[in-house]
């Protein structure tokens, strides 16, 4: 996710930042997230491993955005809440989406 984002969604929510898929791993095996923001590309593998993940949570699977230079298959996008291309989506609708998934203070990661 990248900064002007991050700041963008300021005291809406907690965001954390994963760089690669170890850590986004270890982050949701930390952390009960609100939603999550995933994007295609990762230095060491693909954001949409995590997708079955964070689907199998229990009674309650966490909302998935997927937010990403590539456009993903219909197959993937029906397993989402949202996917969307980084260059077809303006940061004001992403913020408008992030808004009304998440109604109160909570937490956001990629």
């Amino acid at each position: 996710m990248n900064e002007v984002l991050v700041n963008m969604i300021g005291d809406m929510a907690e965001v954390s930042v994963a760089a690669n898929m170890a850590q986004a791993r270890r982050q949701l095996e930390l952390t009960r997230w609100s939603l999550v923001i995933l994007d295609v590309a990762l230095p060491d593998g693909s954001g949409l491993d995590l997708i079955p993940f964070l689907k199998n949570q229990g009674n309650l699977p966490t909302p998935v955005i997927i937010y990403s230079a590539e456009e993903v298959s219909s197959d993937i996008a029906a397993n989402v809440e949202h996917a969307l291309v980084k260059t077809q989506t303006s940061n004001d609708d992403l913020l408008n989406m992030i808004e009304a998934m998440v109604t109160k203070p909570g937490a956001v990661a990629q």
